[in-house]
């Protein structure tokens, strides 16, 4: 189920990664790799913020992913 994209859940995501270790960089889909994760989650939430309607959720579900990734090698206790 595709996550929604309204305040609330984008500053959840701003949250997590606030309290996340961040890896320097990461795969984020088969041929997708990150080299900067820092710079990538600066740009994609400028995009969610700050950018047009088209260019919203597309960068929104990047961040899910990202996301997604970061709890799989952080996993709560």
């Amino acid at each position: 189920m595709e996550m929604p994209l309204n305040d609330n859940t984008l500053q959840a995501l701003k949250d997590f990664f606030s309290k996340v270790p961040l890896p320097k960089h990461i795969d984020l889909l088969p041929g997708t790799k990150i080299t900067d994760v820092p710079l990538f989650l600066k740009t994609q939430l400028n995009l969610v913020e700050h950018g047009s309607l088209v260019s919203k959720r597309p960068a929104f579900d990047r961040l899910v992913r990202l996301r997604q990734l970061l709890e799989a090698d952080h996993p709560k206790n």
